[in-house]
Order: structure tokens, then C-alpha cells, then sequence
């Protein structure tokens, strides 16, 4: 039981680590079809997610 508490906490980190990379490179908007989002974007609509993609490209502008 303690064994896939921690292979769940490992796959949400590693989660939330890919997203952080891929909005910092701009590609997070590729994956906004996709229902993989880490927990704490789960809960975002499709609008939502679109929306922080776009200001994610908009911040790489600057």
C-alpha cells in the first residue's frame, strides 16, 4: 500500500515536472487535448487550459 502511495506521488511529480517544462517551451498548448494534466489542472476547462497556453506564448514574447 505504501509502495503505490509513493509510485502515485512519483507519477504526479513527474506530471507536473513535464508540464512545467513544456510551458516554459511553448508546447503545452499541443497537449490541451489531452486528459493527462496533472492534478491541479484536471479541473481546468478546455477554455481555461486554452487560455493559459496563450498566455504562456504571449510571456515568451516578451
Amino acid at each position: 500500500m505504501m509502495e503505490d502511495q509513493y509510485l502515485a506521488e512519483k507519477l504526479e511529480q513527474f506530471r507536473q515536472e513535464k508540464y512545467r517544462r513544456m510551458e516554459r517551451q511553448g508546447r503545452w498548448r499541443l497537449e490541451l487535448e489531452k486528459d493527462e494534466a496533472p492534478a491541479g489542472r484536471s479541473g481546468r476547462s478546455r477554455l481555461g487550459r486554452a487560455l493559459a497556453a496563450i498566455a504562456s506564448l504571449l510571456a515568451m514574447r516578451r
